[in-house]
């Protein structure tokens, strides 16, 4: 599939792109330190060192027994410490050899020509440079400088003092200079960096297989689902993310499946609906015109029936869907919900006063909600029709309407054969009907009831059990008499 190539391809680059600018991030850091700050950072270790092993001598100015290899680093970090007496210029000198080493000959002379230049200077720490052809100390006024970044340093010295100025201490350690170690690096990193960036491709490319084969399989199963396959399953691993979206994409499934089967049940449910009206009415036609002597009363009394029937039909469609859309308005006000359950109650004891059906009012005086009057009038007649629909053999048929709390409660009991509860989430759905076999009512008047009681914010349930009967509720906050 190119879709999935693609998806793919740009995934892949994606990863590869950024593990690049990462290695590439991370190589071009190591050469600036490594590379860029290396003589700077080594003298300035070198410094430090030379400063420490310093002041390890001014803190132990007071004994004078102290040897050399008692000096911690001294040997180590190849310092040599000239302390002087500034009152009897008597001077001591820690790992003279050094200092023999660095100076060459005529030692004395030059270091008496430092501490002359020392005094006569402010100077805390100076490096010493050394010119081709020549050593440290060759020309010790010309030598000295303050800039670390001079070229050709061969040498670092710290000076302090001690004992309200009575000593003078010199610290000097080599610098090494640092070009054949740079060059070394040079060549580190250069293979370094070479190993980073195909070690950056090989984890990109296994990183991106990992995450994009899962996609893939997720992405074909999607377009299986989409041609109308909605027992596919989704497999997901490797990553959370991935196992959550798999998850998710199998509810969807399962949703998609639900509602395909509502579709078909829909469809058979309205083309039922429609035809046995028009089945009865194109029938009892023929008959009138056919037969002389049918057209009786009772005959255009059924097609009337019928005609009816499927207005109320159409009219039921068309009306949850106006509610669903939002096209249908709802005015709300303070209505009486006393007197709107009495003026239906009035209503079906009228028409059903030759019947068996009996009808059970029982509601508090003065309740008063906010609502659409017409669209709650509705509400009730769809669920009293419901119980009619459904009562039981004692044809009785309770309407209730009671405060409770901050909040009016309305019931519609019937004592019929009650829902199953696995039903009784379904039963709000359009042209759901419990028992199927059964042709009572067209299907949406729960669904009628459903959707306009959510646009009044309403809470509502059924409370049912197998045999014993229903009772559908709603409640409505109660205005504040």
């Amino acid at each position: 599939m190119p879709e999935n190539k693609k998806i793919r391809g740009s995934l892949f680059t994606r990863i590869l792109i950024a593990m690049i600018f990462f290695v590439t991030f991370m190589v071009t850091v190591l050469w600036i330190a490594q590379i860029g700050f290396l003589d700077s950072m080594y003298k300035g270790i070198r410094t430090a060192q030379v400063k420490s092993i310093t002041k390890i001598i001014t803190e132990n100015l007071d004994y004078d027994d102290i040897e050399d290899s008692e000096i911690p680093g001294i040997y180590e970090n190849n310092t040599a410490i000239i302390v002087r007496n500034n009152l009897t210029r008597i001077q001591y000198v820690a790992n003279n050899q050094l200092l023999d080493r660095i100076i060459g000959r005529d030692v004395n002379i030059k270091v008496t020509q430092l501490f002359r230049m020392i005094d006569n200077s402010d100077l805390d720490i100076f490096y010493i440079t050394t010119a081709k052809g020549r050593s440290l100390f060759d020309d010790i006024e010309t030598q000295i400088t303050t800039n670390s970044e001079e070229p050709n340093i061969n040498a670092v010295a710290y000076v302090t003092h001690a004992e309200d100025d009575e000593f003078t201490i010199i610290g000097i350690g080599i610098v090494t200079p640092v070009d054949a170690t740079r060059d070394t690096l040079k060549r580190q990193l250069v293979f370094i960096s070479i190993l980073f960036v195909l070690i950056a491709l090989v984890i990109a490319y296994f990183i991106a297989k990992a995450i994009s084969k899962p996609l893939e399989n997720l992405t074909a199963n999607a377009e299986e689902m989409s041609r109308g396959n909605y027992d596919i399953q989704f497999h997901g691993s490797g990553f959370n993310e991935i196992e959550v979206l798999s998850d998710t994409l199998n509810f969807t499934a399962e949703q998609l499946k639900k509602s395909d089967q509502l579709t078909k049940d829909l469809i058979a449910n309205v083309s039922h609906d429609l035809r046995t009206p028009l089945t009865m009415i194109s029938g009892y036609g023929e008959v009138m015109r056919d037969i002389p002597g049918e057209a009786t009363p009772e005959n255009i009394q059924v097609i009337i029936d019928e005609a009816n029937r499927l207005t109320g039909l159409v009219n039921g469609m068309m009306d949850i869907s106006k509610l669903q859309s939002g096209t249908a308005e709802i005015s709300k006000a303070a209505v009486n919900a006393s007197e709107l359950i009495n003026k239906i109650y009035n209503t079906y004891n009228t028409l059903m006063e030759n019947s068996e059906y009996h009808f059970i009012v029982d509601t508090d005086d003065d309740i008063y909600v906010s609502g659409d009057s017409g669209r709650l009038e509705q509400v009730l007649y769809n669920l009293v029709n419901n119980a009619v629909s459904h009562a039981g053999d004692d044809k009785t048929v309770i309407i209730k309407c009671h405060r409770e709390g901050k909040k009016a409660r309305f019931d519609v009991i019937d004592h019929g054969a009650g829902i199953k509860k696995e039903d009784q989430p379904l039963i709000w759905n359009r042209y759901y009907r419990v028992n199927k076999n059964k042709e009572t009512g067209s299907g949406l008047g729960l669904s009628i009831v459903k959707t306009i009681l959510e646009l009044h914010d309403a809470e509502y349930g059924v409370e049912s059990e197998v045999g014993k009967g229903s009772d559908f509720w709603f409640r409505l906050p109660l205005l504040e008499e």
